[in-house]
């Protein structure tokens, strides 16, 4: 018989809606039944892809005596994540307070006020390495809860003080510094794992927002060993066993310092974030690898992850077939089987050897020899040898395609559908891709239709035709900056005129009153706490990349958006001092603040083939802090206030550090002038044209 979840929409919840346990979804009717019985909430969050929420399902929900313990004692709630971030950040913060680690399933008991007292991530059903059971686990809280309630309570008004106290923001110094980039560069260097790329030990995740910081401390002029050291983590990804070597994309994270066996989820944000990157690092070095590797990437999302709708689904789970990495992993005999007579240069190549440790005794596939060093081997020519290493490769990948594919939730987020748009844009940009160009403003259309009210307010998600969930910071602030990035690219006013609607939302519906950073919810809905999004996780904070939309805006319009998102950079000045690793995008905007835009003004008669020859030009250059202003955007912004061109003439204007080129008629000099926009690291605000 199914439970309260059979009418959700969420893939995760559907999951759960035939579990013996009574489950309720997150919202009033659940508290109120708590506080009817005087039970304690057991609540338990996770998301479709998750690979231990489905064993802790298996081992505990759907178990009859466990499920009948939790109906009688508890009343049992679900959420996913995905749907909720609200909830998981809340409650995940609690863990990683008490337990000094989190993640998922999140298991938290709650008073019927929401408040939690206990904390932990998966149970087994019983005590297994150094683990309580769940049996164990809610048999203890359950006694506590009736015969020792005041300490219960005191518990929790411990752990609400906690989050509290880690809410809390030290005193703004008054200014930000001068190079906010260089410095957090040089910080997150000391962090950085130069043998093998990335960041830290196991398990190793891509962290895409922090080898952006790297590739933008570069172009400041901070130092050439951020490029360095950015390329080398690129290498050493797409080398490795967490980038899919035969469809392309990449997997959660590696659970080893080498990058060679995965987690094998994947998932819509990582792979957008990670394609925008590779788009970008081929954009600044045009690297082929990069390029290649971007391409592939955008390919897998198309492939994979589009859905009828017009979006794009969130994950894809990391089982199939009931094991973990059965579809992406293989045997020397599968290898043979499907390549035939270059089947062993395929196992060579790709590291397919019972002796390379890979799940359930499987090959996990990476790049364990270059086509040159096999060709050196086998005394051949390198460029036969890498074209039988591609052919074995689609091979391979037709063979794979027979398999049981992993489930897919098909839920559509607006966020990382709009971080799929700017990964678009920065491919269309790099690759010169008019089709990127298209499916950019195809899916930024949908999401306009689909998740965007009129007066720029964003809803999170969508499914099955039903749009529900009011948008979180992150929602909003990706929307309009993928917004901007389709203006920049297009020049089509409309897409402008929707973010500046979408970041007026932001300063209306998330805006602290006391000053201090926007909340990560617009206060629609009641929580423990109202939190704040400032820590980089998986994706950049929603804060960061608002910060940096409103500032990137400002110049296009007469309302002022660089002002609080000034004071905000400021009070948060010694977050950034104190944790550069969780703060790059909110870093990222602050150097935006310092060193401010690279402004463009485009006129141009009209019909005149001058102004798009230029653009085109400017779009395929590595200007991350690029803003143009061309004919259709606002006249009332501050960058429409430059002085008459020679008449007919086509004339573009180049502000950068503080000051303003006279009209430009030429590219060579228009070239020029970026040049020097680009290699200059001065902060400062715009002054009056020269």
């Amino acid at each position: 018989m199914a439970n309260r979840l059979a009418g959700e929409t969420s893939p995760y919840l559907l999951q759960h809606a035939s579990n013996p346990v009574d489950w309720y979804p997150w919202g009033e009717e659940a508290l109120e039944r708590a506080r009817e019985l005087d039970r304690p909430i057991l609540l338990s969050v996770g998301y479709a892809a998750c690979h231990w929420c489905h064993v802790m399902a298996h081992e505990s929900f759907e178990d009859e005596a466990i499920a009948r313990f939790m109906n009688e004692h508890f009343v049992n709630v679900k959420v996913d994540r995905e749907e909720r971030p609200d909830l998981d950040r809340i409650y995940q913060s609690v863990c990683q307070l008490v337990t000094g680690q989190g993640g998922w399933p999140l298991t938290v008991i709650l008073t019927p006020e929401a408040r939690p007292f206990y904390v932990g991530t998966y149970f087994p059903p019983e005590p297994r390495w150094g683990r309580p059971g769940l049996f164990q686990v809610l048999a203890a809280v359950s006694e506590a809860w009736t015969f020792r309630r005041d300490e219960v309570e005191q518990v929790a008004r411990s752990f609400a003080s906690a989050f509290a106290e880690a809410q809390a923001l030290p005193p703004s110094p008054g200014a930000l510094p001068d190079s906010p980039l260089a410095r957090a560069a040089k910080a997150l260097a000391r962090e950085f794992d130069t043998r093998r790329g990335g960041f830290g030990g196991a398990p190793k995740f891509p962290n895409p927002v922090r080898l952006t910081l790297f590739l933008r401390a570069h172009e400041a002029g901070a130092g050439t060993e951020y490029l360095a050291m950015a390329e080398r983590a690129l290498t050493a990804m797409a080398q490795g066993g967490i980038h899919d070597q035969l469809g392309g994309g990449f997997h959660r994270y590696s659970v080893d310092a080498d990058w060679r066996v995965p987690h094998f989820e994947k998932m819509l944000s990582d792979n957008a974030l990670l394609a925008g990157l590779y788009a970008e690092a081929f954009l600044l070095t045009g690297q082929d690898r990069y390029r290649a590797v971007a391409e592939t990437t955008l390919a897998y999302l198309d492939r994979e992850l589009a859905l009828a709708c017009g979006g794009l689904a969130s994950s894809q789970d990391a089982d199939s077939e009931g094991e973990e990495g059965r579809y992406y992993t293989f045997t020397r005999s599968e290898v043979l089987a499907a390549v035939g007579e270059d089947g062993d240069l395929l196992c060579r190549a790709l590291g397919v050897d019972p002796g390379v440790p890979g799940p359930g005794g499987r090959s996990v596939l990476f790049e364990a020899a270059d086509p040159w060093q096999l060709a050196e081997e086998l005394g051949e020519d390198p460029s036969e040898v890498g074209a039988r290493i591609e052919a074995g490769r689609a091979r391979l990948f037709r063979a794979r395609a027979e398999r049981v594919a992993p489930a897919r939730d098909g839920k559509v987020v607006a966020a990382w559908n709009a971080l799929a748009v700017s990964a678009r844009v920065q491919g269309a940009r790099a690759l010169g891709s008019p089709a990127l160009e298209r499916s950019a403003r195809e899916l930024m259309d949908f999401l306009l239709a689909h998740h965007v009210d009129g007066d720029g307010r964003v809803w999170r998600l969508g499914r099955a035709g039903r749009t529900r969930v009011p948008g979180f910071l992150d929602d909003h602030a990706f929307v309009a900056a993928a917004l901007a990035d389709l203006y920049t690219l297009t020049l089509e006013p409309r897409y402008l005129t929707r973010a500046l609607e979408v970041a007026r939302t932001i300063l209306a519906r998330f805006t602290d009153p006391a000053g201090g950073p926007p909340f990560m919810t617009d206060g629609s809905q009641p929580l423990l706490e109202r939190p704040r999004d400032l820590a980089d996780e998986a994706t950049p904070s929603g804060t960061g990349v608002a910060l940096e939309t409103l500032l990137r805006l400002d110049p296009l319009t007469s309302a002022d958006l660089a002002g609080p998102a000034v004071a905000v950079l400021e009070r948060l000045q010694p977050l950034m001092d104190a944790s550069p690793f969780m703060t790059a995008s909110i870093i990222l905007a602050a150097d935006r603040a310092r060193r401010g835009n690279v402004e463009v003004t485009l006129r141009a008669r009209s019909g005149d083939p001058t102004l798009g020859h230029w653009h085109r030009r400017l779009v395929a250059r590595h200007l991350p802090r690029l803003v143009l202003h061309a004919p259709g955007a606002p006249e009332d912004a501050p960058m429409a206030a430059r002085p008459a061109a020679p008449a007919g003439e086509a004339a573009a204007w180049v502000c950068a550090h503080g000051t303003c080129s006279p009209p430009l008629s030429r590219w060579v000099d228009i070239e020029a002038r970026l040049a020097d926009a680009s290699t200059r690291s001065a902060g400062g605000v715009m002054a009056d044209v020269e």
